[in-house]
């Protein structure tokens, strides 16, 4: 398995269709931490993930002060036997998705369960 954490200087651009224009964000933080760990109940699994934390970012193309978005990304996968496949159950959870105060905007908190499935080459 493995297990790792990083710090990085952030600067994020976008076109905002919505006011025709490219927003210039300020250089903030990202905090990265990400995970696969093998374990076995009958069957082999591995649980892996992610998570992310990235500072505020200034001002957003409506103007509006960015806030600290979260995201989350976790998975348990099962190797399909005999073959290159994986398949599990995932979740992705975010917190004031793209800097949107998600206690303003209701859609700037997600959470979304999902079927998954890999194939090694």
């Amino acid at each position: 398995g493995f297990a790792e954490m990083s710090l990085y200087a952030y600067r994020e651009r976008n076109y905002n269709a919505i006011v025709g224009r490219t927003v210039q964000f300020d250089t903030t933080y990202r905090l990265d931490i990400a995970w696969g760990i093998p374990f076995s109940a009958g069957i082999p699994l591995e649980w892996r993930g992610g998570a992310a934390a990235i500072g505020a970012k200034g001002k957003d193309g409506f103007g509006n002060d960015t806030k600290v978005e979260k995201v989350v990304y976790t998975e348990v996968l099962a190797t399909v036997p005999n073959t290159r496949v994986k398949v599990g159950v995932a979740y992705e959870w975010w917190h004031n998705k793209y800097g949107v105060d998600a206690s303003r905007i209701p859609g700037a908190r997600q959470g979304t369960p999902l079927v998954v499935a890999e194939y090694h080459f």
